[in-house]
């Protein structure tokens, strides 16, 4: 039981840390629709396809894809990663499980990108608070 809630505890801050940076990179409210809050006609296609990736269970699939999205270091890809990294916390364990994927890994995920765009010292201010 202990396990079980710590990684639910460790997907809120996930989830907060995502929402944080969205708010004060992209000034983004996350109580909105998270796809429909890119405009840009190629970034929300990309999404809709990674969501779905992701919701039919491709998820390492629709990571990779991501991944080599996001090499670039389009501040635009950001956004869209990030949006990508909320909806896949918003996964239960089970989902993940039964996919081939963890929470640990979206968590991973998550480092690994804001690591590449430069904002960790950011998301470590809010993990200190």
């Amino acid at each position: 039981m202990f396990a079980s809630f710590e990684k639910d505890y460790i997907m809120r801050i996930v989830k907060e840390m995502v929402r944080m940076l969205l708010k004060l990179l992209f000034d983004i409210d996350t109580t909105r629709s998270m796809e429909d809050v890119i405009k840009e006609a190629e970034e929300k296609q990309t999404l809709d396809r990674l969501i779905k990736m992701t919701d039919e269970g491709f998820v390492n699939e629709a990571e990779n894809e991501l991944y080599e999205i996001t090499l670039d270091g389009d501040r635009t890809h950001l956004k869209t990663a990030l949006i990508f990294y909320y909806h896949l916390a918003e996964k239960d364990e089970d989902f993940l499980f039964r996919h081939g994927y963890t929470q640990e890994e979206v968590k991973e995920g998550v480092e690994d990108l804001i690591e590449r765009y430069g904002v960790k010292d950011i998301a470590d201010l809010f993990m200190e608070t």
